[in-house]
């Protein structure tokens, strides 16, 4: 458990070792790690639960060799997610966002046709919940849809009254 990076440079198989940094939101880069020239992989395991830790590879010399890599709260990968429910009238949205970014959740019959949205919100990184009341909403099987910048996400969602 904890924030797995690897790296791969080319042209850098002639280095002495790695340092590997981490800082967090406003505060400065500093020293978690040195490790040999044959490494190419770290796991960070002395992390927070929903912190957003940013990593860079140097070589030994002090040489930055990576970009800085953004992680949230542990998750191997750098992606959002969303999860959809339903319960007693409330379509509950839960979705994780791991950069400043531009959300727009939007609920659909199953033919198609918009029923409701939460218009364009900009949101900071972390975990966030959306409730759409569902009360007048008619048993049946409807899709949840997130768009970011750079993502889309649907999910089926069935409301049973």
């Amino acid at each position: 458990a904890g924030n797995y990076i690897e790296w791969h440079f080319e042209g850098m198989d002639n280095t002495d070792g790695w340092t590997i940094e981490r800082r967090t939101e406003n505060f400065v880069f500093s020293a978690i790690s040195h490790l040999p020239a044959d490494a190419n992989s770290y796991t960070d395991s002395d992390i927070a639960a929903n912190t957003c830790y940013y990593y860079r590879v140097m070589d030994i010399y002090g040489t930055i060799v990576s970009a800085d890599i953004r992680i949230l709260s542990g998750k191997p990968s750098i992606k959002n997610s969303m999860d959809c429910s339903y319960d007693n009238s409330t379509v509950n949205v839960s979705y994780n966002i791991c950069q400043n970014d531009i959300v727009n959740i939007s609920l659909y019959s199953i033919t198609g046709q918009y029923i409701k949205g939460t218009g364009v919100m900009a949101k900071e990184p972390g975990m966030h919940n959306h409730a759409f009341n569902a009360s007048t909403l008619p048993s049946g099987i409807y899709f949840v849809k997130m768009k970011t910048a750079g993502s889309i996400f649907k999910e089926k969602l069935l409301i049973v009254k």
